[in-house]
């Protein structure tokens, strides 16, 4: 009985990696599909590499400061912080693939089927932890615009911030 089990989940593992493997590969040749290959070579010789390695810099910064907060927030011990790493970078790459941010409901997935962490815990933290990013997306609004200068455009600086206000209460 014990030995069916293990090889139903064998099978199943097997089954999704292949399944993910299939539509990753899927993926890449629809989107590369509409490319001209020297189009794609050129673009990548002529990148220019210190923008690059600055934006992967803060991306790893930004990843990293995410884990640690959504580590304090979810305050299991049971979560090692390399982990939680990972976590974040599923969400990341979830993110990025599906629309509508429709990836941030990874993060409750793996929370719950690796860590048995309970769905409302997964809910109320990546809630808490995208109210955080709406401050800070608020914030570096208005020092945008200190930095642009007080009045200097026909809306005012006192409406932009208010819009910013409106948009960040009704989001």
């Amino acid at each position: 009985m014990k030995r069916a089990k293990n090889v139903k989940s064998l099978v199943f593992k097997i089954v999704n990696i292949v399944v993910v493997a299939g539509l990753g590969a899927f993926l890449v040749y629809y989107l590369l599909s509409g490319i001209e290959f020297a189009d794609l070579k050129k673009s990548f010789l002529q990148a220019h590499i210190p923008s690059l390695l600055t934006g992967f810099t803060l991306w790893i910064i930004m990843d990293v400061t995410k884990t640690y907060r959504q580590n304090i927030l979810v305050g299991s011990s049971d979560i090692r912080y390399g982990d939680m790493f990972l976590v974040t970078l599923v969400r990341d790459a979830f993110n990025m693939v599906l629309p509508a941010r429709t990836g941030e409901l990874s993060y409750i997935y793996v929370l719950k089927r690796k860590f048995k962490m309970p769905v409302e815990v997964g809910v109320s933290t990546l809630a808490i932890g995208l109210i955080f990013e709406l401050i800070i997306v608020f914030c570096m609004i208005i020092i945008a615009i200190v930095i642009v200068g007080v009045n200097r455009f026909a809306v005012s600086s006192t409406t932009v911030i208010f819009i910013a206000a409106g948009l960040l209460a009704v989001s």
